[in-house]
């Protein structure tokens, strides 16, 4: 490990290591790292030395996706199901793999089908998912409602409703495929979303685009609810967050920090005054 560590990063060293435990364990042998105290603490005295790089994404905002918007033209039908794509996840706070397939050839999987939408009405509708991080077997079902925000670009029903008007209308399609200009039924995956956002972000200035990514709109809604006074117990139940990870996503902006700077400011001078 030592000498790894003169080229290797921390996060590269773990993988070599991880490969030892897999050869043990494929030949039966017990694994030699487990509850060893010296490659315990050589890996943490690495790692404190050379540092772990941070590798959680920027969360997305209100202000980034009005400023995308604009650089859309919304008579394409790639710009309509990317923008669609957009306020779906961030405004129900989904994991990429969930809302976007894989793979550009095969529909299915674990993403978001046109099937999976119920519309109730032209102010709201219905998503379905049965299979996620959290529901492995099929044990439920994940109901999501959306409900209309007339006037605003933002508005997630008026932004489905267009996706359907110029979608091909077969159930088992990826919610978000259209048409291309060469009459081929594609649709967004995981690379080609997260490369279209970077690159608005990049004609959008003072973003770092490589510092975002599909995620970062899970983190971005996440935060925003947070803002606005929901609870994490909300937050983590309408993100159907199994664990505490949600706390690392919730992401407390610069005007929340003097707010509760201030907050604690004032109050300890009301105590003051009172006592005296």
């Amino acid at each position: 490990m030592s000498y790894l560590a003169r080229t290797l990063k921390p996060t590269s060293i773990r993988n070599y290591l991880n490969i030892i435990r897999i050869l043990h364990l494929e030949a039966q042998y017990p694994n030699p790292l487990e509850k060893n105290f010296q490659i315990s603490n050589l890996r943490k005295g690495i790692e404190r030395t050379l540092g772990l790089p941070p590798n959680q994404k920027l969360p997305v905002t209100c202000e980034m996706l009005y400023a995308m918007y604009n650089e859309f033209c919304m008579c394409f039908p790639a710009d309509v199901t990317f923008w669609a794509a957009c306020c779906i996840v961030f405004f129900r706070f989904l994991r990429k793999a969930t809302l976007l397939p894989v793979s550009a050839t095969v529909a299915g999987g674990d993403s978001l089908l046109r099937g999976d939408v119920e519309f109730l009405d032209t102010d709201s509708f219905l998503i379905h998912i049965c299979k996620t991080k959290t529901i492995q077997y099929n044990e439920r079902i994940l109901t999501l409602p959306y409900v209309a925000c007339p006037g605003s670009p933002l508005c997630p029903v008026q932004v489905l409703l267009n996706v359907r008007l110029i979608a091909p209308d077969d159930d088992e399609l990826p919610l978000f495929a259209y048409v291309n200009e060469k009459k081929k039924i594609v649709w967004w995956t995981h690379a080609s979303f997260t490369a279209r956002l970077r690159a608005l972000l990049e004609e959008v200035t003072g973003y770092k685009a490589g510092s975002y990514s599909c995620h970062s709109f899970r983190r971005g809604g996440a935060s925003l609810a947070f803002r606005l006074g929901m609870s994490v117990m909300e937050i983590k139940k309408r993100a159907d967050w199994a664990s505490a990870a949600v706390e690392q996503y919730i992401y407390i902006c610069e005007e929340q920090e003097k707010s509760v700077a201030r907050d604690l400011s004032y109050g300890a001078t009301k105590i003051l005054y009172q006592a005296f």
